[in-house]
């Protein structure tokens, strides 16, 4: 595939927009030429090719998808990324979820101690219940080991949503704590974000909202 080059002010100076691997390789098997696609862009739509362009590498880790999706969904709402990238919407949500891991836990799935499902779970749980999680279920000293690898997720999240359709309050009650709103109106409601659970449930993933709720 040619490589995609966008003019400069200098005279016969190009910028390379992608393709810098295969111009590599080119250049090492001492090419002359190579075929080039010339484009005038803009500095951010550089930025954007660019962005789009590295999601499609074969080894790129959702971690760095989430990244790179939730930079774009600064200028697009999650259908517009899906049709840029070639991917479906549920897949750009799920990525995008991906940025509410705190830090640490970020650097945990990156090195592979979890699945992807998992750590979409964790997302859904507030930096709280996450350094939480983090002190209960992460060994210290987890950099120096090989392989490292974290059981009892699921057990863990379970634990901390909380099943609406036992709740002894009623879901519609948007007054019941103004702040938050109905129950059923809201986005901590895994029943109103199919996009993110294969199976979604009417659960609320956000344990201090219910528990004021539930006390109130």
């Amino acid at each position: 595939q040619p490589i995609m080059v966008c003019p400069t002010k200098q005279k016969n100076k190009y910028l390379l927009v992608f393709g810098e691997r295969r111009l590599k390789c080119a250049q090492a098997l001492g090419w002359k030429e190579i075929d080039a696609t010339l484009v005038e862009m803009t500095e951010e739509q550089i930025k954007e090719a660019q962005l789009v362009e590295n999601l499609q590498r074969r080894d790129v880790h959702p971690m760095e998808e989430a990244t790179a999706f939730f930079k774009l969904s600064e200028k697009y709402d999650s259908k517009e990324i899906a049709l840029r990238v070639g991917k479906s919407e549920a897949f750009v949500v799920q990525r995008i979820k991906l940025n509410q891991l705190v830090e640490e836990l970020q650097e945990l799935f990156l090195a592979n101690a979890f699945k992807l499902k998992d750590a979409i779970a964790l997302a859904t749980l507030d930096p709280k219940e996450q350094k939480e999680f983090i002190k209960e279920k992460v060994d210290e000293d987890w950099r120096s080991e090989n392989d490292y690898e974290i059981d009892g997720i699921w057990w863990f999240v379970d634990r901390k949503h909380q099943e609406l359709d036992e709740a002894p309050f009623d879901l519609t009650d948007a007054n019941l704590y103004p702040e938050a709103g109905a129950c059923t109106k809201c986005p901590f409601n895994t029943a109103n974000t199919p996009l993110l659970f294969e199976e979604p449930k009417h659960q609320c993933t956000k344990g201090s909202c219910f528990q004021i709720k539930l006390e109130r």
